[in-house]
């Protein structure tokens, strides 16, 4: 079986990624998130791994990213108020 090719790998992650996050997170941060990350592995003697690495790295940056957003969202008083209205 041959090695999925550079594109295919990103977009391995990214729908991986999308999988996990679903509709917290929108669909271009987590590309813009997953390009990034690779481009910081593009010098990298050994590849194999890269993909695991970016997936960990951009998840462990997503879950942080949704965590505090939940938490402004939860301490903004103006959205209590809404929620209060439903």
């Amino acid at each position: 079986m041959s090695e999925p090719s550079p594109d295919r790998r990103v977009e391995l992650v990214i729908e991986s990624l999308q999988t996990r996050f679903g509709e917290g997170v929108g669909p271009d941060l987590i590309r813009a998130e997953v390009e990034a990350g690779f481009a910081v592995y593009s010098e990298a003697q050994v590849r194999e791994f890269v993909p695991v690495l970016v997936e960990a790295r951009v998840r462990s940056h997503l879950t942080r990213h949704s965590a505090e957003a939940s938490t402004s969202t939860e301490s903004d008083p103006s959205n209590s108020t809404r929620r209060n209205e439903s």
